[in-house]
């Protein structure tokens, strides 16, 4: 369940017909957070501080009367002190801790937020294992995302080694930047003082064991020689075998589309999907003569034609390598103990095979535009073109407007947590709904 900080409830949750601005309702606020105090006093745990939107965005998007950087820095350091406040009021030596993550990155370095001395400051990857600030539409600032050597006090670190941003993150699969990066930039942040607490976001860890491996090699004892881990990866995961198990994980790295100009910017396994539903929605809504902004942050700026085409070589060029690669993967199968090829099959060989069926299918998706424009025509079902044109590319807004209880429309996340409903399921929803 998604919360506030300190594990408060969402404010929109607890009260949906309230607005959910600090000023206007510092009280109802102020309620969660003793509830939450009160609950989880006795448990031995670290006090998150914070405030953002009721969701994965700033709280000024819906608090528009914040709306200067120093009105910001101004609101939250004074949410962050209550809270603070608030807690020592209840909890003996309690432990505190804050994100300088997204929005609030910018805000800190510019010495707009006042963070009492022992609160440890964490500071995040972009999602990519990269120590800048992170990308969210087509805004990508890259600030550093590193303890900037003014204000006293201890920092921790928050990496990933899985992301959801609805772009190109790796969600399902290994992130697509090399360990050496990983490395690299782990280890600076430890060099800067950002060492005294680590979170990892891992969703499923079975698919990210071999940085989840490194991350606390790396953790516990500083920069690593990236060839001698893989090398006792190996020897540890795969002893029948360790040099050909290593290699193909080693392949994996190089497999991966480059498609942005930054080193990290590497393609996870959302690559093939999330850029594909506005591609979809542009062409079906007949905007082909203008380029499409859910894509600027893949291509640049260049008209549509060009993005798809952009996008569609990047996959052909990429596909021959992940084809490669699965067949490497498995011929080795059988090759391996038993125990051995299960966790290999289930690991590695599942994710190459993710990213050659998505890159295959998105590719497939380009060429299909490149014919249409030479007006070879594929069919297409009626119902689906007018879903396109009313709903939304990710299938979303119908049942957010039309079915969604209202009391969990002001802080849904996307559609991370939801199968989008197929055609048929939408339609006898919306008939017993409507009709």
């Amino acid at each position: 369940m998604w919360r506030q900080p300190l594990g408060a409830e969402m404010f929109s949750r607890a009260f949906p017909d309230k607005d959910p601005s600090f000023n206007s309702n510092q009280g109802l606020f102020e309620a969660l957070w003793k509830e939450a105090i009160i609950r989880q006093k006795e448990d031995n745990i670290i006090w998150v501080l914070g405030f953002r939107g009721q969701g994965d965005c700033p709280f000024w998007e819906q608090d528009v009367a914040v709306n200067t950087p120093e009105a910001r820095g101004e609101l939250l350091s004074r949410v962050i002190k209550r809270q603070y406040d608030m807690v020592r009021s209840h909890v003996s030596n309690p432990v505190f801790s804050m994100y300088i993550y997204g929005e609030i990155s910018g805000l800190y370095r510019a010495g707009l937020v006042e963070v009492p001395e022992e609160v440890i400051k964490i500071w995040s990857d972009n999602g990519y294992g990269k120590m800048v600030s992170r990308r969210q539409g087509n805004e990508n600032p890259r600030l550093p995302s590193l303890p900037p050597g003014f204000g006293n006090g201890p920092h921790g670190v928050y990496c990933h080694v899985t992301f959801h941003d609805l772009q190109a993150s790796s969600h399902l699969t290994m992130l697509a930047n090399r360990p050496e990066m990983v490395n690299d930039e782990l280890g600076a942040a430890l060099d800067a003082g950002a060492d005294v607490c680590l979170l990892v976001n891992c969703g499923n860890i079975r698919p990210h064991i071999l940085m989840l491996d490194l991350v606390a090699r790396i953790w516990n004892h500083g920069k690593t020689d990236v060839r001698a881990h893989m090398a006792d990866f190996g020897r540890r995961f795969f002893p029948s075998l360790p040099k050909e198990a290593m290699a193909c994980y080693r392949e994996y790295f190089n497999a991966v589309i480059q498609y942005g100009e930054n080193k990290d910017d590497r393609a996870g396994d959302e690559f093939y999907h999330h850029p594909a539903r506005p591609i979809a929605e542009h062409w079906m809504k007949g905007k082909c003569g203008r380029t499409c902004d859910e894509l600027l942050w893949a291509t640049g700026e260049m008209p549509f034609e060009q993005q798809v085409a952009d996008v569609g070589t990047k996959c052909e060029s990429a596909l021959a390598g992940w084809t490669t690669l699965e067949a490497r993967c498995t011929d080795l199968v059988p090759a391996l103990s038993e125990n051995e090829a299960v966790f290999f099959s289930d690991n590695l060989r599942l994710q190459v095979i993710l990213h050659r069926s998505g890159c295959q299918g998105l590719a497939a998706l380009c060429r299909g535009f490149a014919a249409w424009k030479d007006c070879n025509l594929p069919l297409e079902a009626l119902r689906k073109w007018l879903r396109v044109l009313g709903d939304s590319p990710d299938f979303f807004i119908w049942y957010r407007d039309l079915l969604m209880p209202e009391r969990e429309k002001k802080i849904y996340l996307e559609n991370t947590h939801r199968r989008p409903l197929s055609d048929d399921e939408l339609a006898r929803m919306l008939e017993a709904r409507l009709v």
